[in-house]
């Protein structure tokens, strides 16, 4: 974790929940950036059972805080590991579940459990993040290793921040598993063929293949920067995007695909109503107005 960067919540906003300091850091970059930043370097970064629970939980804070925007995800990389950013499900704890899990079926209790709960997810997927919908973004900042889980995390990350030695695997059907999220979006954003070899074939992807795949926006040539350029954007999106307008865009975005275009339109006129009455718009258009005024005394 960044040692610059503040430890201290915002003032405003409802408590932070528990999660365990050992495998999770959290800090903010500004007042209005939360950085979430996973600390296990020694285990790639890879994610356990209470880890992905408690993640959730932190972005559902980030949701529910006035003052934050955006959250980043970051791994903590060392000069002693690989680096890596997350390297997918811990399987040591994957192995402990199952094995708890065959007790309770030998005891006869029924398993009530639904979708992503049915693995001991959250409901919003792998790290609280990979079926994440949420109403803030959230940056992916990469550097190293990006497997399994981690690439399904990126997958439904709202922005991306790569360094060039980043690097992009599904290996879950080597395992015995498939990967529950990311299988469909690699196979949208990469066709069919392609798709099929990064999830049949174990393929690999760098950094340069992914921007062109459009899975990444930026890329970093050194690792040490993907943080910092993850909070230039960050703060590009602040700049650009007021609170409200910015969260009814994202909703709409997260749609697409899963709504018509028309149904999206109908959305956003909906939406459109309450902008037209509202504080935010009437200030946007004032800022807009005044620097255009300036800019054209300046002709």
């Amino acid at each position: 974790m960044p040692s610059n960067f503040s430890t201290t919540p915002p003032p405003g906003g409802p408590p932070l929940p528990s999660y365990n300091r050992t495998e999770t850091a959290i800090s903010f970059p500004t007042s209005q950036i939360l950085l979430v930043t996973l600390t296990r370097p020694a285990h790639l970064n890879a994610i356990g059972h209470p880890q992905h629970h408690e993640l959730a939980a932190i972005y559902n804070y980030l949701d529910a805080h006035p003052t934050l925007r955006l959250a980043i995800l970051t791994g903590e990389v060392t000069s002693e590991y690989a680096p890596s950013f997350c390297a997918g499900m811990d399987l040591a704890a994957l192995r402990s579940f199952i094995e708890a899990r065959e007790k309770r079926k030998a005891a006869g209790e029924s398993e009530d459990r639904e979708g992503s709960e049915i693995v001991g997810l959250p409901e919003a997927g792998f790290g609280g993040m990979s079926k994440r919908v949420g109403k803030k973004p959230i940056i992916a900042a990469v550097d190293g290793v990006c497997f399994g889980g981690g690439f399904e995390m990126v997958l439904n990350a709202d922005l991306v921040v790569a360094s060039e030695r980043s690097r992009f695997r599904l290996p879950e059907t080597g395992l015995g598993l498939v990967p529950f999220t990311g299988l469909s979006r690699i196979v949208e954003l990469a066709g069919l063929q392609r798709g099929t070899e990064v999830v049949l074939a174990g393929r690999e992807v760098g950094a340069k293949e992914g921007y062109a795949w459009g899975f990444i926006n930026r890329i970093a040539r050194n690792g040490a920067d993907v943080v910092d350029e993850a909070v230039n954007l960050a703060e590009q999106v602040i700049k650009n995007s007021r609170p409200f307008a910015g969260e009814i865009a994202r909703k709409s975005i997260k749609n697409v695909g899963i709504k018509t275009g028309e149904e999206i339109a109908r959305d956003n006129f909906e939406a459109g109503a309450v902008m037209l009455d509202g504080e935010e718009l009437r200030n946007g258009l004032v800022g807009f107005l005044s620097k255009s005024k300036k800019s054209k005394s300046k002709l």
